[in-house]
């Protein structure tokens, strides 16, 4: 297994030739400042299998940067209250994961907890 840091709280996890990524965000809120690290486009870290959205706020949730990177029909697993907001979003694929819910992802085994 490889762990990779994506900029901010992004995370890149790949197995068996697999990979997901939490919260990969491109675009950083300017309501926060200035970021404090370089920020590269996704696609630059490879494709994935999935998308995990941990929560809606502007730093851990880039739709726009999901597309870009992985296409508008990447699987994308979000908190259930904001499937709606996602699929709005042109987020094609979109499953809400309630606290608990458990889903497999590849060689991945994925337990939505609550963020």
């Amino acid at each position: 297994m490889e762990i990779q840091k994506l900029p901010w709280a992004g995370i890149r996890v790949e197995l068996e030739s697999s990979a997901i990524v939490i919260d990969p965000l491109y675009h950083f809120p300017a309501k926060l400042g200035e970021p404090n690290e370089l920020f590269f486009p996704l696609e630059s870290y490879g494709p994935v299998a999935a998308v995990l959205i941990t929560h809606q706020h502007a730093d851990h949730y880039d739709p726009q940067a999901i597309i870009s990177a992985y296409g508008s029909d990447v699987p994308v697993f979000v908190p259930e209250e904001i499937v709606d907001l996602a699929a709005s979003n042109g987020l094609g694929r979109v499953t809400g994961a309630p606290v608990g819910s458990t889903f497999t992802i590849g060689p991945f085994t994925i337990i939505a907890a609550q963020s």
